[in-house]
């Protein structure tokens, strides 16, 4: 987000959210400064994104931060977007692969849910984006998801052929 779509994010927020405001300036000692803070952990997303994020907590589609949750209310945003984008970015993928292995309008067989695989996958990538693994666990994750998928293609490959 630019400087401007942040300065109209914090706006909306103190809208939507009225109580937020003034437990800033109850809590921070430098509220400008807290602010500024917290919108460096915005700048890596949109301001739709972000707004989109308080428009499913007015609505309670989602949850808000609530009491202490305050003190990172800057984060609980960053971290709906980040799951909303691994969400997306799965659901395309699953989307490419399955065009890419159609032959015309015929379906392909598919021996292991690809959507599983990939779920699997998105869930082990938002956690390394939260920072709750590290890239090197999440590379062990997904080598270990692929390997088991290959495991479960082999099993019923052997089922297949004995029976």
């Amino acid at each position: 987000m630019t400087d401007l779509e942040i300065a109209d994010f914090w706006k909306q927020c103190f809208i939507q959210f009225p109580t937020l405001k003034s437990w800033l300036r109850e809590n921070s000692p430098d509220m400008p400064a807290t602010l500024a803070v917290w919108s460096g952990a915005l700048r890596k997303i949109t301001a739709q994104e972000a707004l989109s994020v308080l428009s499913r907590w007015s609505r309670g589609d989602l949850e808000p931060p609530t009491g202490y949750q305050r003190e990172t209310f800057h984060l609980h945003v960053r971290s709906v977007v980040m799951a909303d984008r691994s969400k997306n970015a799965g659901k395309r993928l699953r989307e490419e692969a399955f065009a890419k292995a159609n032959i015309g309008n015929r379906r392909p067989r598919i021996l292991v849910s690809c959507r599983e695989v990939m779920d699997r996958i998105i869930a082990e990538k938002a956690k390394y984006e939260q920072g709750l693994i590290t890239q090197a666990e999440l590379e062990e994750a997904k080598e270990r998801i692929v390997r088991e998928a290959h495991d479960e293609i082999d099993s019923r490959h052997e089922r297949r052929a004995v029976g």
